[in-house]
């Protein structure tokens, strides 16, 4: 996994010194509204579940978890991907963003950093998002990235929205 940079932020590949600034954020309030899997953990689960992803985040093929941090001051704001869903076989982006990052626009920056390694670097033939069906802004800002609308599945007790996109190459 490569290093990315943006206007504003720069994104790293997790490591271990990471755990407790991504903790943080999975315990504010509405921090995992939309995300399933990250609900009414504790933090050793938290803590556990971030060892497995570090422990993938060397992928062969560049997919991964990075670190959102702002370029100013370095402070955590978040944290992207780009993996595979395999029961969905598809390749897909995501962000988490601390509440103070909330609203600010990072999260469009930085799928738009991540949408273009995926198909410059690793040259990926297409690229998916899931999101909640109710979470209106995420739905809002995978359009602004190019992406669009494509079906609905029930994924982790959820309706998710599925958003795709093809390489534009």
């Amino acid at each position: 996994m490569l290093t990315l940079q943006t206007e504003r932020t720069i994104l790293s590949p997790l490591e271990e010194n990471d755990f407790k600034d991504i903790i943080l954020m999975y315990l504010e309030p509405d921090s995992n509204k939309f995300v399933p899997p990250l609900q009414n953990k504790s933090v050793e689960e938290y803590q556990a579940l971030l060892q497995k992803k570090a422990a993938k985040n060397n992928h062969p093929q560049g997919h991964g978890l990075w670190t959102i941090r702002t370029k100013d001051t370095a402070e955590f704001i978040g944290t992207t991907n780009l993996n595979v869903q395999e029961s969905l076989q598809l390749t897909h982006l995501g962000a988490h963003l601390a509440r103070a990052a909330w609203g600010k626009g990072y999260a469009t920056e930085v799928l738009t950093a991540v949408r273009d390694y995926a198909f410059e670097h690793l040259q990926l033939e297409s690229i998916a998002a899931l999101v909640d069906r109710q979470h209106h802004a995420s739905k809002n800002m995978l359009t602004k990235i190019g992406m669009r609308y494509e079906k609905t599945v029930h994924l982790y007790e959820i309706e998710a929205a599925i958003y795709t996109l093809k390489s534009p190459y």
